[in-house]
């Protein structure tokens, strides 16, 4: 059986911002933003209490990996090309 993946993100180009939806309030969540190609990074975090957040994307063209971990330690891991 497929592991339920509790995080879904979709990027909006004309707003430089990356839309996250949560499927239960997963407490305080670390969000890591890396842009491999400028070797950009950037942390927050974020309360996942209202099940949505916005993440703007500031460090220009390149691939992003974007790593979101729970306050239970757990770890999931995006990435896309901009």
């Amino acid at each position: 059986m497929p592991a339920m993946i509790p995080i879904s993100a979709s990027y909006e180009a004309m707003l430089s911002t990356l839309f996250l939806t949560f499927t239960s309030n997963l407490g305080e969540i670390e969000v890591e933003v890396m842009n491999t190609t400028t070797g950009g990074y950037d942390s927050s975090t974020i309360d996942t209490q209202f099940l949505y957040a916005t993440v703007p994307i500031t460090m220009g063209p390149g691939h992003y990996i974007i790593l979101f971990t729970l306050p239970s330690g757990q770890r999931y891991k995006g990435e896309l090309d901009i």
